[in-house]
């Protein structure tokens, strides 16, 4: 099982009932890292077997899986 780091966006007319939302992500097995209540997001990191089960939560509106960027270095850049 692999644990991946997301966001998700509230849905806005769910954003009054944003703590019953983030404590409905909390028992399909998501460890929140953040909780932006004000901008309608939560961010942390869930196993992706549970992604399924997240989804069908009432107020999510979108979903994001989170993506290392990186810069490179001098060496390997534009010549």
């Amino acid at each position: 099982m692999t644990q991946i780091v997301i966001s998700i966006l509230i849905d806005e007319a769910c954003r009054d009932h944003f703590a019953e939302v983030v404590e409905s992500c909390r028992s399909v097995g998501l460890v929140v890292h953040h909780e932006m209540a004000l901008l309608g997001v939560i961010s942390g990191s869930i196993d992706s077997s549970e992604l399924a089960g997240l989804s069908q939560i009432k107020g999510i509106a979108r979903i994001e899986k989170s993506h290392d960027v990186r810069c490179l270095d001098k060496s390997s850049g534009p010549r």
